[in-house]
């Protein structure tokens, strides 16, 4: 099922392969919100090493460019 407007910003969307990754995708024009089928299942992790963790900078959108801990969906 397509998705039309962004549920973001309202903007309207297009059908295409996020950067990062293998799927369509309905992605906003506006402001680069990806919409992703049914995101229920998501896998993350918490690592420490001498009293310090490991944190990811996302290399994609949503957030791209803000610090997280690895994770991710699974469809």
């Amino acid at each position: 099922r397509r998705i039309n407007f962004c549920q973001s910003c309202g903007g309207r969307t297009k059908h295409g392969i996020p950067d990062g990754d293998e799927k369509l995708r309905d992605i906003c024009t506006r402001c680069g919100r990806v919409s992703y089928e049914n995101p229920k299942m998501v896998v993350g992790c918490l690592i420490e090493h001498e009293n310090k963790i490991l944190l990811c900078r996302r290399k994609i959108q949503p957030s791209f460019g803000l610090w997280t801990l690895p994770a991710g969906y699974m469809e």
